[in-house]
């Protein structure tokens, strides 16, 4: 099998999930995208920024707490890490695709709403963040937990939500040092 070189790793994996998106419109009969997003975040010694898509489900369920529905997200992102020796910062390109569930509790009007998804993420170069071991691979897994509320008119085309987010290669390398970020997004939806 060949390999790309890895300089061009980044270019060809952008191309390929420009293909693969499906935000082409409804003239090539594929699904239109339900919001966009923008996300910034950190932590002690690093910060992100991530923008991308989602895509409803056509499915939902009314439970006793509320109701349960889910998306998909497709993420890219830009993280700046600051290097053990505090001289220079590394800059790390994040790719996603995570499926979310979402419940928007009853009696909130669909205003609020908690969630949470796991995904699959591609970063590059291999992340590493202050003197912490470095990532050891760069397809790593994503999940997250939110909290978050819609506003503006009815339908609220607007949200804020507040997320925790955990990076890890879930141990199927070592060392799997992780990494947690507090992240604040905006989304429009349409």
């Amino acid at each position: 099998m060949t390999r790309l070189p890895e300089s061009r790793t980044p270019a060809f994996l952008c191309l390929l999930a420009t293909l693969a998106c499906p935000c082409a419109g409804a003239d090539s009969g594929l699904a239109a995208p339900s919001s966009v997003f923008a996300q910034l975040g950190g932590n002690r010694d690093a910060g992100t920024a991530t923008g991308g898509v989602t895509w409803d489900w056509a499915l939902s369920h009314e439970t006793r707490w509320g109701r349960v529905a889910g998306y998909w997200e497709a993420a890219f992102g830009r993280w700046r890490a600051e290097r053990a020796n505090g001289a220079d910062a590394a800059w790390v390109l994040q790719l996603g695709v995570t499926p979310v569930l979402r419940l928007e509790p009853q009696g909130g009007e669909g205003r609020w709403f908690v969630e949470g998804g796991i995904g699959l993420n591609y970063l590059n170069p291999l992340y590493q963040e202050g003197d912490r071991q470095r990532f050891t691979t760069r397809l790593n897994f994503g999940s997250h937990l939110a909290v978050g509320r819609r506003f503006g008119a009815v339908p609220a085309h607007h949200e804020v939500a507040l997320r925790l987010q955990h990076f890890s290669n879930a141990g199927i390398r070592h060392p799997n040092p992780g990494a947690n970020f507090v992240q604040l997004r905006y989304s429009y939806r349409f």
